[in-house]
């Protein structure tokens, strides 16, 4: 795999109210009313030398964020009033209908309450996560062929410890679907691919990946392909999660969106396929004929 550049243009989410930050108010860490669950939650050790502009310029950023993600489900926002700078990413799973995206907006941004004025902080959540930071860097990092993503703080694995006792063909199968998810996500328009697999007729697998909007197919590909690798040592467990800063993979035995949600992925497949094989014929005809002109 070649060096891609990663950018930072990266996740998640949306809310319909204005979003006051006080840190005096006390946080749930997790929603109620779903199945989301909080994965990681971090905050800067330095905090900003001037609260009232750096709260004003948070509010500030996480109230656009919540207009522009009325209409999808990523955004990225920002406000630098008074050299107090914060730029912020929101991302919502491809799955969630919008009122669901915006509970987890609003749980998410409830976590980061604890950051108090901290120069960033993250809350990451199986179904969105939230970001801030001081610094906002568009080319953010670089991913070598030989990365090890499993080293990296943005990088996050969560596996269930519960197992199935079909192991070898539910391991296989769940391998098949990761493969053709991680495949078929970057040549969606949207970046998002959804499918459900059966497994010895007893167990069905759902699984998803998708990517951020704000990059390049290449970029999310490679994503993808480094999420996965951490995402198969999960198994045979009944879940398991991975995500790194601007993709997301996730499969499990018991439903967390719709049969009508899924995407055609066979189809997304073949016609990469196919698009091979008409490069194939069109070289093989030019050669062809260059030889026969010869």
């Amino acid at each position: 795999m070649k060096k891609v550049e990663n950018r930072w243009l990266v996740s998640l989410l949306v809310v319909v109210e204005v979003v006051l930050i006080s840190m005096a108010e006390q946080v749930t860490s997790q929603p109620t009313d779903m199945n989301s669950t909080l994965m990681r939650y971090q905050c800067s050790d330095y905090n900003s030398s001037w609260p009232e502009y750096h709260l004003s310029n948070l509010n500030t950023t996480l109230s656009s964020l919540c207009q522009k993600l009325t209409t999808g489900r990523d955004a990225t926002a920002h406000s630098l009033i008074n050299n107090e700078p914060v730029w912020g990413v929101a991302w919502c799973r491809g799955y969630l209908s919008v009122p669901d995206c915006l509970d987890c907006f609003d749980f998410a941004v409830d976590q980061l309450k604890l950051c108090g004025l901290s120069y960033w902080g993250r809350a990451i959540y199986t179904d969105c996560d939230v970001r801030y930071d001081k610094i906002f860097t568009e080319d953010y990092d670089i991913i070598p062929e030989d990365y090890d993503i499993t080293s990296d703080m943005h990088h996050v694995v969560l596996c269930d410890n519960t197992t199935l006792s079909g192991r070898i063909e539910f391991q296989r199968e769940v391998e098949f679907l990761l493969l053709d998810l991680q495949n078929a996500a970057p040549r969606t328009s949207n970046f998002y691919a959804a499918s459900i697999t059966n497994v010895d007729g007893n167990t069905t697998v759902y699984a998803i990946a998708e990517c951020h909007l704000n990059i390049s197919q290449g970029v999310c590909l490679d994503c993808l392909h480094l999420i996965s690798e951490s995402l198969v040592n999960c198994l045979p467990a009944t879940f398991g999660l991975s995500t790194y800063e601007v993709c997301f993979m996730r499969y499990a035995t018991t439903p967390f969106f719709g049969r009508n949600q899924t995407t055609d992925v066979t189809s997304i497949l073949m016609g990469k396929t196919s698009n091979l094989l008409e490069m194939i014929c069109f070289h093989n005809f030019f050669a062809k004929r260059d030889g026969s002109l010869n």
